[in-house]
């Protein structure tokens, strides 16, 4: 509703907050906060309980309230120190921005808020983002993996299949990148709208294909296929991503605790296929896996 924000309350441990901090960013947040449980600002080394504060511009739906309590779980927050409010819009709407700045990902990716005024270096590649109701803002830890990975791996003139799309930062980085053009899916119709506009914003419309179609609907194999998705999805889609993964082609995996990466590692491995490597950042892991001959 206009004039309103809501935001998501909730206590954690300091080591816990960053990360957490980022996954409510990829889920929608506008902005989080870190105070101290009085209130008081962070000072450095401070180590007690953390107030975490996540700002919404919409009202909370019910996958996002399932997926943040999902995640509350994860992190170990106690839900009854959690909850959510609403407020009247005292400069939100507009105040918002000011958690958004350029943000260097890998050696030539940068992430660059479509209002702020960048002069990139001439090395660097620029993606500017309007963030969105939708995954992918480039602030969480998978999501920078990943871009990490396709600086590493792409090939120019390759093409990519993203599963998860979410926002589409990942196949415009792709194409920004040099490659022919990227394909990408979500469930969700709402991301698939975010992610044309970015597309259009980057003036990469013209390579990238966004969509609610299933992978069983994409008919073609990718030398690189993308999957930011979380390990109790990825697992049970291992045939059907390797299946759109050309041979010695490359499948990049990420959304996974570090608790999870080995267990995900070994059963993708099934089949011949390899480990090329493993980033570790906080709590998320990533892989790349290429796929056998």
């Amino acid at each position: 509703m206009e004039g309103q924000w809501w935001q998501w309350t909730c206590i954690c441990q300091p080591e816990q907050a960053e990360a957490f901090g980022g996954v409510l960013m990829e889920l929608g947040a506008l902005g989080v906060e870190e105070r101290a449980v009085d209130d008081r600002l962070i000072l450095q080394h401070y180590q007690g309980d953390m107030r975490l504060i996540a700002y919404f511009g919409e009202e909370p739906d019910a996958d996002l309230l399932e997926d943040v309590g999902t995640w509350a779980t994860q992190f170990d927050v106690d839900l009854e120190t959690a909850g959510w409010s609403v407020h009247r819009d005292d400069g939100w709407s507009t105040n918002w921005r000011r958690f958004f700045h350029p943000l260097p990902v890998g050696e030539r990716l940068v992430i660059c808020p479509s209002w702020e005024a960048f002069a990139p270096q001439p090395h660097q590649v620029v993606l500017q983002l309007d963030p969105g109701m939708a995954f992918g803002t480039g602030h969480h830890e998978t999501t920078r993996q990943c871009l990490r990975l396709l600086e590493r791996y792409l090939k120019p003139q390759q093409t990519v299949l993203d599963v998860g799309c979410g926002s589409g930062i990942l196949s415009i980085a792709a194409v920004l990148l040099g490659a022919s053009h990227a394909t990408g899916i979500d469930i969700d119709p709402d991301a698939i709208m975010v992610a044309l506009e970015n597309a259009e914003l980057n003036r990469a419309q013209h390579a990238c294909t966004f969509s609610t179609q299933t992978l069983d609907d994409i008919p073609n194999t990718h030398p690189i296929v993308l999957a930011n998705i979380q390990a109790h999805i990825l697992l049970p889609m291992r045939q059907a991503l390797w299946d759109h993964t050309l041979p010695n082609g490359l499948l990049i995996l990420s959304g996974l605790l570090n608790e999870q990466a080995d267990d995900v590692k070994l059963a993708f491995e099934q089949g011949g296929h390899t480990c090329l490597a493993t980033l570790q950042e906080e709590t998320w892991s990533s892989l790349a896996l290429q796929k056998s001959a």
